[in-house]
């Protein structure tokens, strides 16, 4: 194939020799016999083997102050330089060595400390002869100044409460510097219960409190929130507060935001004990029916009576029985089959109160011998008892189930 050759210098071979004093690009342009053209360029770069300049209008400039995190440092170019030094440090003494070297006439500076004061200064460098630049004057910058926000006094929750019931408790926070308000809001303050004046991963957390306002420099804001005490507790324990719990604010110090401890007594509030006092079959002939047969399950629930501190009235009002049926004499949820799926009651029982239920129920098709019914009440422990939650169960008498006899066909 047969080619010809235009460079942008006008020669037409399809090499040329240069040698340029400064840096130049280069184009040809190649065309066939059938006139389809490619053009091609190249860039010959020419480093002077002059000194480079001294880096100037370093910004930000000197002496700025409340300069944001992170840090971009930028120049103007320098002649002749390739490379850049930086230098960044704290005190009066400049480092011999560069903290980042740059081909770019800007630096980010990540991590550095809120509210300190930096030097810096830069050196340019002409990376093909080595030559290194004196250094820029050496300016000065402060990071902005942040706040810190503590819990002013310990919380106050009420003396005495009762577990698994509401509780109100106050607080306030004081962002602690006269120097940076905080950002927009939308911190938390949180909660927790705790067995001593230590916050630890042993606590219990209650809930958290968004702070939707920015806080003034010793600005203060007061806070309140009901949270519920857990079930079950018993004794003396603590109210910690921690402010800004999920670090959504920049703080000059992130270590001193829980409080001290605010102290309550929590005494056991008195637990229903929920059982099935009775339980009766219908449909079943002396003790015996057959396998898939439909018989009635009929049970009465009881509150029961365990002693003044022991017995109390249900507090959630909503839970569901249930009917299952075994080989064994007393309930075990690994050996049972669920007859139904769950009977809703509603509404909360005084201590001794009690309520009736009754249900149909199948047999299962496929089971023949002596098989227990269990009615259990709070089957799925809506309701909180204490120590009285595995005793919700009773089971009825051994039924009899006899298998269906099987119905053969014969053919003549």
């Amino acid at each position: 194939m047969q080619w010809t050759y235009l460079w942008n210098t006008g020669a037409t071979t399809s090499c040329i020799n240069v040698s340029p004093d400064v840096t130049t690009s280069y184009a040809v342009t190649a065309t066939n016999q059938y006139g389809c053209a490619f053009v091609l360029n190249e860039t010959v770069q020419v480093s002077s083997d002059a000194p480079p300049g001294v880096p100037v209008n370093l910004l930000p400039p000197n002496g700025a102050a409340n300069v944001p995190n992170p840090v971009v440092l930028s120049w103007s170019p320098a002649p002749n330089a390739t490379l850049y030094q930086v230098f960044i440090w704290q005190g009066p003494t400049m480092p011999q060595n560069p903290y980042a070297v740059t081909s770019q006439v800007s630096y980010t500076l990540f991590n550095l400390v809120f509210e300190q004061s930096y030097n810096w200064s830069v050196r340019a460098v002409n990376a093909c002869t080595g030559v290194i630049s004196p250094n820029s004057a050496t300016q000065s910058f402060t990071l902005v100044h942040l706040p810190d926000l503590v819990v002013e006094n310990a919380p106050v929750p009420p003396d005495t409460a009762f577990s698994g019931t509401s509780i109100a408790v106050d607080w306030t926070i004081r962002n602690n510097t006269g120097l940076a308000a905080t950002g927009n809001g939308g911190w938390f303050d949180a909660l927790y219960l705790s067995f001593d004046n230590v916050l630890d991963v042993n606590d219990i957390y209650l809930g958290a409190f968004q702070r939707p306002n920015a806080l003034a420099p010793n600005g203060s804001y007061a806070n309140s929130g009901e949270v519920i005490l857990p079930d079950g507790l018993t004794g003396d324990f603590c109210i910690l507060v921690r402010t800004d719990a999920y670090n959504a604010q920049a703080e000059a110090n992130e270590i001193n935001n829980v409080s001290v401890c605010g102290g309550i007594h929590i005494r056991l509030t008195p637990p229903p004990d929920l059982r099935v006092s009775t339980i009766s079959l219908s449909g079943v002939a002396g003790n015996t029916a057959f396998q898939g047969a439909t018989i009635g399950v009929n049970f009465t629930v009881e509150n029961q009576f365990n002693g003044a501190n022991l017995s109390g009235m249900t507090i959630g009002g909503q839970w569901y029985d249930r009917v299952y049926i075994s080989t064994e004499n007393v309930f075990n949820p690994l050996n049972a089959t669920a007859l139904t799926y769950g009977i809703y009651h509603s509404g909360n029982l005084s201590v001794n109160d009690t309520y009736n239920q009754s249900i149909s129920v199948n047999l299962p098709s496929y089971i023949s011998g002596t098989y227990y019914i269990h009615a259990c009440t709070d089957a799925w422990d809506d309701e909180f008892e204490y120590i009285f939650e595995n005793n919700n169960c009773t089971s009825s008498q051994a039924i009899n189930i006899i298998a269906l006899p099987q119905t053969r066909f014969y053919c003549f």
